[in-house]
C-alpha cells in the first residue's frame, strides 16, 4: 500500500480478522514519522555544504573516485580454516 493511500484505510476492517486496518492515531504517527524523515534528509543535504571539499568539487566538477571490488576479493574465504 502506498503512503498516499493510508488516509483512505482509516477505519476500514481487515479482511482476515475484522479489526481496523489503521486507526487515526496510527495514521498520525505515520505522518509524523514521514515528516521527521524528510526533515533529516533536508538536514543532511544542508550539512554536506559545511565541508569545504564539497565546494571544491562543485566548482571544479571533480567527481569522487568510484571504487569497485575485485573479483578475487569477492571469492575469498570468510575465515581461516586452519
Amino acid at each position: 500500500m502506498k503512503f498516499t493511500e493510508y488516509k483512505d484505510s482509516i477505519g476500514k476492517p481487515c479482511p482476515k480478522c475484522g479489526n481496523n486496518l489503521l486507526t487515526e492515531k496510527e495514521y498520525k504517527d505515520c505522518v509524523r514519522m514521514y515528516i521527521r524523515i524528510a526533515q533529516v534528509e533536508n538536514f543532511i543535504k544542508i550539512m554536506k555544504w559545511f565541508n569545504p571539499l564539497n565546494y571544491f568539487r562543485f566548482i571544479f566538477g571533480v567527481q569522487r573516485k568510484k571504487y569497485t571490488l575485485k573479483k578475487d576479493y569477492l571469492n575469498r574465504p570468510l575465515y581461516d580454516k586452519s
